[in-house]
């Protein structure tokens, strides 16, 4: 009993930049303990499929080995959530969690809180997903960017900080099993196995730095043209950032450097515009799904003039049509779109701008608008390795008009924004995006 500090990793997946396992140290140092990490596989996972676990496992074995490396002990149980845990609990003498917003991962939470107070543990919930806590950043759900930004500002400087990483003292002689590598785990998994891995991105720490490296040498400059689908200029870095396989922390501090080293006017421009992806906008997908119990139930996913919209337009006429079996084999008259959803399916991404028009035409193609979001939403999660993710959650919504504007009325989409290919076309270099993807 009370043999060890128990972290249970979850949302955090990693070693570096991880003010969980920072608690979990100190605490084990100040009490004389070892810190044991345990990682619980469970396949009970809605729209979990082959893709999303290869990259996730791949993350996990290589965090693993980094806190093996440390003198920590690393245990992986596969089961469900609160049976896996609960002797690890119970044979703790303090318990540390990272946070995790989306509904299925605070009920895991929880039942750990329950767990810990049946055993007389003390429980320590730590933020090392976000780089301000959601209710810190804001005690209420924002309606638009802007709001949520003047907020953000005025306290970004207090938390745009290096972890205070502390050594362990109290090391445990590895524990690694030769039977955990990927091809075994998979195994155990009862899992849909139709979704293959990504063809282009591969899970883990050291991947994610590399590629967070070559975008900050070769692309941050000219991030400002990162809109164009036909120009490889974003981070890649979404995948990562949804199995907590890098801390944003970690990416907002090392963009910070940069900005701080140049006068460039166009390197500045492009950073501003990283940072408010990075920060404004994915802690603004977090504070929805936090104060929104329902964020996935149509009904309570978009603002009162949108649903007032949408009502207005619901007969209106469409010129084609397409069932979610025709749109998930490319079969629509539109290549650009077609392109896109093929840049889904092979590589589990899809270019940011190129997201929002694919789910745009999704609306315009279907026989109405329930309909549209829950196919946009089921290829969403079924495809993309950071879907079921709350950025996810709000970028399909956000093409229903939430924390977006009225604009112009036409048909369908009544006062949602609309967007078509002659956009496209007159923006950007669309047969260099075709090539892109096909190559």
């Amino acid at each position: 009993m009370d043999d060890y500090v128990l972290y249970w990793m979850q949302q955090s997946q990693r070693m570096e930049y991880n003010k969980a396992l920072s608690k979990a140290t100190k605490i084990g140092n100040e009490l004389g303990k070892k810190v044991k990490v345990l990682f619980c596989l469970t396949d009970d996972f809605k729209d979990g499929n082959l893709r999303s676990y290869q990259f996730m496992l791949e993350g996990i074995l290589e965090t693993r080995d980094r806190l093996l490396k440390e003198g920590y002990s690393f245990d992986l149980v596969i089961g469900s959530i609160p049976n896996s845990l609960k002797p690890y609990i119970k044979n703790s003498c303090q318990v540390v969690c990272d946070v995790g917003y989306l509904r299925f991962q605070r009920k895991w939470r929880d039942q750990v809180l329950s767990m810990c107070k049946k055993f007389e543990k003390k429980c320590h919930l730590v933020e090392t997903d976000l780089i301000i806590p959601v209710e810190e950043a804001s005690n209420k759900q924002e309606y638009m960017a802007w709001t949520f930004r003047k907020k953000v500002n005025k306290k970004l400087d207090r938390y745009l900080t290096p972890v205070d990483n502390t050594d362990l003292i109290y090391r445990s002689k590895p524990n690694d099993d030769t039977k955990l590598n990927l091809d075994y785990l998979i195994s155990k998994l009862n899992i849909d196995k139709s979704v293959k891995p990504s063809k282009k991105l591969v899970g883990g720490y050291s991947k994610a730095k590399k590629m967070l490296n070559h975008f900050i040498v070769n692309k941050l400059i000219d991030y400002n043209r990162s809109q164009s689908p036909a120009l490889e200029l974003t981070s890649l870095m979404s995948p990562y950032l949804h199995f907590g396989q890098i801390a944003a922390l970690e990416i907002a501090l090392e963009i910070k450097k940069i900005k701080q080293v140049s006068d460039n006017k166009n390197m500045l421009e492009s950073i501003e515009q990283f940072l408010e992806q990075l920060i404004i906008r994915r802690e603004l997908s977090y504070n929805f799904v936090y104060y929104n119990k329902k964020y996935d139930s149509f009904n309570h996913i978009t603002s009162d003039w949108a649903y007032k919209t949408m009502s207005k337009h619901k007969t209106d006429k469409r010129e084609y049509i397409y069932n979610l079996k025709q749109l998930e084999a490319c079969q629509t008259h539109d290549k650009y779109w077609n392109t896109a959803m093929k840049e889904m399916i092979k590589t589990g991404y899809m270019h940011g701008y190129m997201r929002m028009y694919w789910c745009k035409k999704i609306i315009e193609w279907s026989k109405d608008y329930q309909t549209a979001y829950d196919n946009a939403l089921y290829l969403n999660n079924k495809y993309f390795i950071d879907g079921r993710d709350a950025n996810s959650y709000v970028g399909v919504a956000w093409c229903f008009g939430l924390h977006d504007r009225a604009w112009k009325e036409r048909d369908i989409f009544g006062k949602l924004r609309y967007m078509n290919k002659n956009g496209l076309e007159r923006k950007f270099d669309m047969k260099k995006y075709i090539q892109r993807i096909n190559e």
